[in-house]
């Protein structure tokens, strides 16, 4: 199945699942504040299991680390892109597939969220691995 056909279907059940939540709430004679928070939860468990079932996603396993000061040999996602040339969401995407290991947040934000922090030994050694160059193998002529 084509991942296009993938995401439809999942997007198909998601929207069933809403439309069923809402519908056992209108024949209940919920109130339209019952209703609100009906969708409000059937949305928040989904966004939940989603996070569940894709390593990575947006968050990291130490995310619950939160580091007043980086401990040494740590570095987070600003410092490191900025000292190593690196985008930062090239070191997110990193991250997210796995190839680096994500040691928690560095306290900073009024919103309670933070950069990401990660090992700037294990940052260096993935930087400097050869990788293919990936696409299409060009046709010998």
């Amino acid at each position: 199945m084509l991942q296009s056909e993938v995401q439809t279907a999942a997007r198909s059940a998601r929207l069933d699942g809403l439309s069923e939540a809402v519908l056992q709430a209108l024949t209940a004679g919920a109130s339209p504040t019952d209703l609100m928070a009906t969708i409000t939860d059937t949305i928040t468990n989904y966004q939940a299991s989603i996070q569940e079932s894709i390593p990575g996603l947006l968050t990291c396993d130490d995310a619950e680390v939160i580091y007043d000061e980086l401990p040494d040999g740590l570095i987070d996602l600003p410092t490191a892109s900025e000292k190593y040339g690196l985008k930062r969401g090239t070191i997110r995407t990193w991250i997210i597939k796995g190839y680096l290991d994500c040691h928690g947040r560095l306290k900073n934000s009024a919103r309670g969220g933070g950069y990401l922090v990660v090992s700037e030994g294990e940052l260096l050694k993935y930087k400097d691995a050869p990788r293919s160059k990936g696409g299409r193998p060009r046709k010998n002529l």
